[in-house]
């Protein structure tokens, strides 16, 4: 519902802004618009003469502070172009050599840097990210172009054309300045040039503060419980029918460990998957339980139960009822890890099994199996809400989401637009360096032409490596 509810006010809103500005402006010839872009010509359109004259009065004030925020922009931009060349040249070789190497096992070596893989929906990112990930991608390359357009602002430089735009449902925006304007003064190209990076490092930032004071600022709403809540369970999680996600799946402890946070639990998750495999267990109540329900599961994997093996080398047997498992688990390798007299250390038979005890509020939950299992199946959330079923439960959870994304989105397009790659912001940056009786043009033009082939190369690459791992 929250995902539904975001959706609906991110189309509402852009259908509220466009609208103004198509009924604004409907009769003026400078405004197009098709189903797939919306565009404002701004070069000698009345209107927007006067809006420059107003942002000119607001801007004299704070020019200073202004200039001085852009000048950031360009010794970031050439470090980030540097980085940028470094992880197209590495990661091209390294996934080359990956490829051509015999008998690679490219399921188990490491993919791609992200940065260089295209965004194709259940191949390259989950499909359940696909919302949140047009959202980030349209916030980062607005806030990118605003970068340009504010500079431009700034330095009094013509904006020309403004517009956003739709390729194969990916959004993109656009600015276009006056070039002649703009190439007659080389410090100024710079900063303009370098400006949307700057902004997409700032919009970065910015993410990762929020993220950290997301429950300071959703405080009115949500409060930091002692204990993690679960807020979302796959109908593929083994306690999908034991345990209703919500504010009463208080998540207390496994295997009597107490749980304080979302992070903890999946740390102990984590932990128990490489732990001790087995338990202690009572002699008599291995014997009962070999009695009861026989070694038929060891064999069979449609009988009911899971299959134990003791350490002293007597048959397996199976479990299929929780009443003879010990009520509190003591983890072992050996017998002689447990302290009762006549205690066994029994562990499940399956390679990578073992067993967990959850305790949700007042029960109890015994869960044989992988315990990456569980994390991997149900979602836990730190913040519970003030007012349930007001307040959706998973409302932090797709918040921190959008802003991880958002950070990582804006991050990708800092870095690629910095690359010395034809066409992006890196060949701006490069070409206002240039002085107009400096000779390196033709060597900037090279590695412009290097620079771009080894992005198609790597993009190439990743998404074979990707497809390849799957």
């Amino acid at each position: 519902m929250v995902v539904v509810a975001a959706i609906l006010c991110g189309v509402a809103g852009w259908a509220v802004v466009l609208g103004c500005v198509v009924a604004r402006f409907r009769n003026d010839e400078r405004l197009s618009w098709s189903s797939s872009m919306f565009t404002i010509w701004l070069d000698g359109a009345p209107w927007a003469d006067g809006l420059r004259r107003r942002m000119a009065l607001h801007r004299r004030p704070a020019a200073r502070a202004w200039r001085r925020w852009f000048a950031i922009g360009p010794p970031i931009a050439v470090v980030l172009m540097v980085v940028s060349a470094v992880v197209l040249l590495t990661n091209f070789v390294r996934v080359f050599l990956l490829l051509a190497s015999p008998g690679a096992h490219v399921a188990h070596a490491d993919v791609p840097s992200t940065l260089v893989v295209p965004l194709i929906p259940a191949v390259t990112f989950p499909i359940w990210q696909t919302v949140y990930l047009w959202v980030a991608v349209l916030v980062s390359v607005v806030i990118h172009e605003i970068g340009h357009a504010a500079c431009a602002i700034v330095y009094d430089v013509p904006i020309t054309r403004i517009g956003v735009a739709s390729v194969f449902l990916i959004p993109i925006a656009f600015v276009e300045i006056d070039q002649q304007r703009l190439e007659a003064r080389s410090h100024v190209a710079r900063q303009v040039a370098s400006a949307g990076i700057l902004h997409n490092v700032a919009l970065a930032v910015l993410c990762r503060m929020l993220i950290s004071l997301l429950p300071v600022l959703l405080l009115p709403l949500y409060s930091s419980g002692a204990r993690p809540i679960i807020s979302w369970i796959s109908p593929e999680s083994p306690l999908y029918a034991n345990v209703t996600a919500g504010c009463d799946a208080v998540v207390a402890s496994l295997n009597g460990v107490p749980v304080t946070s979302a992070a903890s639990l999946q740390d102990h998750l984590s932990g128990m998957a490489v732990g001790p495999p087995g338990l202690c267990m009572d002699r008599s109540a291995i014997d009962a339980s070999r009695l009861r329900f026989g070694s038929e599961c060891c064999n069979s994997s449609t009988a009911p139960g899971h299959c134990f093996q003791a350490d002293d080398s007597t048959p397996s047997f199976c479990v299929a009822s929780r009443d003879v498992l010990p009520s509190r688990p003591i983890q072992c390798v050996q017998r002689d890890q447990c302290k009762a007299a006549g205690d066994r250390c029994v562990a499940p038979s399956a390679q990578g099994q073992r067993v967990v005890y959850i305790d949700i509020q007042t029960r109890t939950l015994i869960f044989v199996g992988d315990p990456l299992l569980l994390g991997a199946t149900m979602e836990v959330a730190d913040l519970q809400p003030r007012l349930p079923g007001v307040v959706p439960v998973r409302g932090p959870i797709v918040v921190a989401e959008f802003l991880r994304l958002a950070m990582s989105v804006s991050t990708s397009l800092a870095f690629v637009n910095a690359a010395p790659v034809n066409y992006f912001d890196g060949e701006h940056i490069a070409m206002a360096f240039l002085t107009p009786s400096s000779n390196g043009a033709a060597l900037v033009e090279s590695a412009l032409h290097i620079g771009s082939l080894c992005l198609i190369a790597n993009v190439i690459l990743g998404v074979a490596v990707k497809l390849l791992a799957r």
